[in-house]
């Protein structure tokens, strides 16, 4: 169980310094805390950056050759998010020019000096942290923590100094951050409805830094001529390409309904940046009862860029719709035409079982009475008869099965009296 971490055990990757991306290798964070603590290969060259500090033009030298680590997640060669293996289970926090925190604090795993010895490095622990919603994250934990945190170190794949401190402080029995419910503002969460997403949904910036701003569409209606109109009520039903996220995601169908959404996503958005899928697709892992893990997660979403470069993409799912509203129509105009549709829905489909009643009639059940037809029908009975006696065509079919009911009755006792007779 998540819950039941044993985070004694996790490693961190190394590396020669911050301008190499290249995994050294992993060493349990154990490990390295005691580097922190007792002085490693670089505890001279920290204590002569102290002294020099940061105003000192050789400051920053020192400091870009120094070794670090990544403690918020493990990549595969480099440290890229593509790369990206998993998380450690653990959220870095960057304090800068202030030293005296209250260590106390039961979300505090542990906390040393940082390379200036001007600020602190703090350690949480973090259930269901990720690429998407670290940013979030990060604000959230620094708010309990009562910590102006850096928020340019809100990064997954953020390289740390290793320090020197001989008082660095460990907690081994802190309090885990969940973390598994949360998201950056999100497309899905900000849409108007968050099961069936058929409003337009507000604009964003790509996050591979373009400056266009694209709508996604959630849907295909644009796609039909509404004729300048708010709103359409069409004869019959038609099928519309249509994106569904449900409320909660329970594990066993989490990776074929993620896989389903982002297809239809991509399908019907094939301007999507593998960044920004990316982005919805762990706000979608939001939605989990147990969220998939990253790599998982991203395995999807290759999947569905190649079928797009493919030329293979098809969208998973449809919605069968009657009603198509204009993205200008209001929402209380929305609600109203929704009701009167539903109330005609009804209404047709009662017609629908009263006209298989009468059509399929079998005149061994006596006269077609309403309560008879009611029961065939299986409906209330007082709906029946009065659909019976308003819907002309309903009243004429009635009547002309009337009519071959009492022509039946007749010819039976005509029989009747000509066995008699003879």
């Amino acid at each position: 169980m998540e819950g039941m971490k044993d985070y004694s055990q996790v490693e961190f990757q190394v590396y020669h310094n911050v301008k190499s991306p290249k995994v050294l290798g992993t060493r349990n964070h154990l490990d390295l805390f005691r580097e922190i603590q007792y002085g490693g290969p670089s505890k001279a060259k920290i204590l002569n950056a102290r002294k020099l500090g940061k105003s000192d033009p050789d400051f920053d030298f020192l400091k870009c050759t120094t070794p670090t680590y990544t403690p918020n997640a493990l990549y595969k060669g480099k440290r890229r998010l593509d790369n990206l293996v998993k998380e450690t289970g653990f959220l870095y926090l960057d304090i800068d020019g202030r030293t005296d925190i209250h260590l106390s604090h039961p979300l505090i795993y542990a906390s040393y000096l940082s390379f200036s010895g001007t600020g602190r490095a703090v350690l949480v622990k973090v259930k269901g942290l990720n690429s998407t919603n670290i940013k979030e994250v990060y604000s959230q934990v620094a708010d309990k923590l009562n910590l102006e945190a850096d928020q340019m170190c809100a990064d997954l794949s953020r390289q740390v100094v290793i320090s020197y401190d001989p008082q660095l402080y460990h907690n081994p029995t802190s309090e885990v951050f969940d973390a598994t419910r949360i998201s950056d503002k999100s497309e899905v969460e900000n849409s108007p409805n968050k099961s069936l997403l058929i409003s337009p949904p507000s604009l964003e910036c790509d996050l591979m830094g373009s400056t266009e701003k694209k709508e996604l569409r959630w849907n295909n209606i644009d796609e039909v001529d509404l004729q300048g109109e708010l709103y359409v009520i069409l004869d019959e039903s038609i099928d519309i390409i249509e994106v569904f996220i449900p409320h909660q995601i329970m594990e066993g169908t989490r990776y074929n309904t993620i896989s389903a959404i982002l297809s239809t996503l991509l399908y019907l958005n094939p301007w999507l940046s593998f960044t920004r899928l990316e982005k919805l697709a762990f706000q979608i892992n939001s939605r989990c009862d147990t969220p998939l893990p990253t790599p998982q997660i991203i395995e999807i979403v290759k999947g569905v860029m190649k079928e797009l470069k493919n030329g293979t993409l098809e969208p998973k799912w449809y919605r069968k719709r009657r009603v198509l509203f204009s993205p200008e129509c209001p929402v209380k105009l929305r609600k109203k035409i929704m009701g009167k549709v539903s109330g005609m829905v009804r209404k047709e489909n009662s017609i629908e079982k009263l006209i298989n009643a009468l059509t399929g009639y079998d005149y061994n059940q006596g006269n077609p009475t309403n309560i008879k037809l009611a029961e065939i029908a299986g409906m209330d009975k007082k709906t029946a008869a009065k659909h019976l006696a308003n819907n002309r065509f309903l009243k004429g079919l009635r009547k002309e099965v009337k009519k071959e009911f009492s022509r039946r009755k007749r010819l039976a006792q005509r029989k009747c009296k000509s066995r008699k007779k003879g």
